[in-house]
C-alpha cells in the first residue's frame, strides 16, 4: 500500500482507520503480529490525519500494565513497542521519498506521544 493518497483515498483511509481502531483496540493483542498491527494502525491513522486518541490510550494502558502479555507469554512492554516502531518500515510498504518521510514522521510522533505520557 502506498502512503501517498488522493482525496478519495484520504476519505477511505480515514474511514478504514477509524473502523480498525475502534474494532481492534479494545482487547490486548494475542500475538506479536497483532501488537505490531496495532502500532501500524496508529501510525497509519497519524499519516491520514485520523484521530488516534483511543488507540493511544489503549497502547499506554497495555504498556503500563505488567499483567498484559501476548499469547506466547511475551510481556507487552516498551521493548516490544520499540521493536514494533523500529521495524514498521518492514511491515508498511511505502513508495517514494515523501511516503518514507511521512512514515518516519508518524512513527516518531507516535513514539514521542507514548513516551511523553507514560
Amino acid at each position: 500500500m502506498s502512503l501517498s493518497a488522493t482525496s478519495t483515498d484520504d476519505w477511505t483511509c480515514q474511514q478504514q482507520s477509524r473502523t480498525a481502531l475502534a474494532a481492534r483496540m479494545a482487547d490486548a493483542p494475542a500475538t506479536r503480529a497483532e501488537f505490531a498491527a496495532s502500532i501500524d494502525r496508529c501510525v497509519h491513522a497519524l499519516i491520514c490525519a485520523t484521530p488516534v486518541a483511543t488507540a493511544l490510550t489503549e497502547l499506554r494502558r497495555w504498556l503500563r500494565d505488567d499483567a498484559v502479555t501476548l499469547a506466547d507469554g511475551t510481556p507487552v512492554d516498551f521493548a516490544l513497542f520499540d521493536d514494533a516502531i523500529l521495524s514498521i518500515d518492514e511491515r508498511i510498504a511505502q513508495t517514494g521519498a515523501r511516503s518514507q518521510t511521512q512514515l518516519l514522521h508518524a512513527s516518531r510522533q507516535l513514539a514521542e506521544s507514548i513516551y511523553a505520557k507514560t
